[in-house]
């Protein structure tokens, strides 16, 4: 499969947009100071990581019979992402479970049902995992997923995105603000259609279109400030905003989409860039799994100017090198294995 440039772009940004968004953890204090609206600012800013990740999956993933075969496509989720996230999310539950399992200088029990239950539904102390659970969902059903897309033309597409993001999207504004009991869907079928979504704007070019371009970029920013002043005047913990379904996030998700896609050609002339965009891409998912920790473990306060911004430059850098070593360490074991 040919690199797509701006994939690699998409996932940097997205990848940094997730260090960001955990290096600001302070905006669930509703302390309403001024790190805290930094912390906000933040917040709502980066918060389409997930969704774009999603999207990536779909464009990069819904085309994999041109490359394997379903079983083959299986070993492969299983070898790069499955036994990666067991690894670490067992050495982080142990790593927490010792640092929080020592009282009066001993060991307390370890709690197997604990232990298990934060494997399965990703809720990893340190880590940040709850991601992985609907992504390893959605690859057990990509290959039927995969034979809908491809025989699918745009307008089934495009109607099909609507008809899920009504329920998963559109539905909930209207229960919310007026009071009403519409039918919304499981939060799985957000994510497959965000999937869906990522496939239909890499295949279609939607991004050659300067309206579609203006309208996604101005209710980018609209959505900003609506979900900025919406968080900033509540009290408490408020699902309807903090949801990756909803709007606020799905619009910042298409226009970043679609704007890295129109920068793609400017990215082709600049080979060295693109070099360097390629590297760092293919650190995300190591990025991912290691930076929880790294988060936690900077010593820095997090309602401070150095938590909040200098830590995210700092915590990306870490992981990416730790990574981009391990990579040139395993790659080195392995050609001497091979001799």
């Amino acid at each position: 499969m040919k690199r797509v440039i701006y994939f690699d772009l998409l996932n940097v940004l997205a990848c940094i947009s997730v260090v960001s968004l955990h290096c600001n953890s302070y905006v669930h204090s509703f302390a309403h100071d001024a790190p805290w609206m930094r912390s906000l600012f933040s917040e709502t800013v980066f918060y389409a990581a997930v969704p774009i990740f999603f999207m990536l999956s779909g464009a990069t993933l819904f085309d994999f019979r041109k490359r394997d075969d379903v079983k083959t496509f299986y070993q492969k989720r299983i070898k790069k992402t499955v036994v990666p996230y067991l690894i670490f999310s067992v050495g982080f539950y142990v790593l927490y479970w010792i640092k929080g399992g020592i009282k009066n200088g001993c060991l307390t029990s370890f709690n197997f049902y604990d232990f298990f239950n934060s494997i399965f539904t990703g809720h990893i102390p340190l880590a940040h995992y709850w991601f992985f659970i609907p992504l390893f969902v959605y690859y057990l059903f990509v290959p039927f997923l995969e034979k809908m897309v491809a025989y699918a033309n745009e307008k089934f597409l495009l109607a099909l995105l609507g008809f899920i993001f009504s329920f998963q999207t559109l539905f909930p504004v209207f229960n919310y603000y007026f009071h009403l009991s519409l039918p919304t869907s499981p939060s799985i079928y957000g994510f497959v259609a965000y999937a869906i979504l990522g496939y239909t704007l890499s295949k279609y070019n939607y991004e050659r279109k300067n309206m579609i371009l203006i309208f996604t970029g101005v209710g980018t920013i609209a959505c900003w400030c609506w979900r900025y002043c919406a968080i900033y005047h509540s009290e408490s913990f408020n699902s309807f905003f903090f949801s990756y379904y909803n709007f606020y996030a799905l619009l910042p998700a298409v226009f970043f989409f679609l704007l890295c896609k129109r920068l793609n050609p400017y990215l082709q002339e600049c080979p060295k860039f693109a070099n360097f965009l390629k590297t760092l891409s293919s650190l995300s998912f190591g990025i991912y799994l290691l930076h929880g920790f790294v988060v936690i473990a900077l010593p820095f306060d997090p309602s401070s100017i150095y938590g909040q911004i200098v830590k995210i430059p700092i915590a990306y850098i870490i992981c990416a090198l730790s990574v981009f070593f391990f990579k040139k360490v395993k790659l080195y074991a392995k050609s001497l294995m091979n001799k």
